[in-house]
């Protein structure tokens, strides 16, 4: 066979769940405001230590494990995420806005996706 089959995937993301009402309460605002203007219901938020690059390392096991491969049997780990590694932190739009606030920095949101790719033939 030419080319390559996905065997696995799998998926990680932080365990900590913030609602829009969490936000809502933390900022003063509704609820429905902040769903309304960005259709977000909840986010995730990482824990200590957690990165892009950690969750991603997670992603790359899981999909391992669901395609029943160890490391040496794959060829190549496709990658995918929309978050990166580091937090970036944008510069207030108002007054109103502390964003260095603890609150603020909690809000990044980090994911990632990994597939496992088994070759017949390696690629050259």
């Amino acid at each position: 066979m030419n080319g390559f089959d996905i065997t696995g995937w799998g998926m990680a993301v932080p365990e900590r769940v913030v609602s829009s009402t969490e936000l809502a309460q933390r900022f003063g605002v509704d609820e429905n405001w902040i769903v309304s203007r960005c259709g977000i219901h909840e986010r995730r938020a990482v824990g200590p230590g957690q990165t892009t690059a950690s969750l991603a390392v997670e992603a790359g096991r899981r999909a391992l494990d669901k395609a029943g491969l160890s490391g040496g049997d794959i060829a190549h780990l496709i990658v995918a995420t929309a978050t990166p590694n580091s937090r970036h932190r944008p510069r207030p739009r108002s007054s109103t806005t502390n964003w260095a606030s603890p609150a603020a920095r909690t809000t990044s949101t980090p994911s990632a996706r990994a597939s496992s790719t088994a070759s017949s033939r390696p690629w050259h």
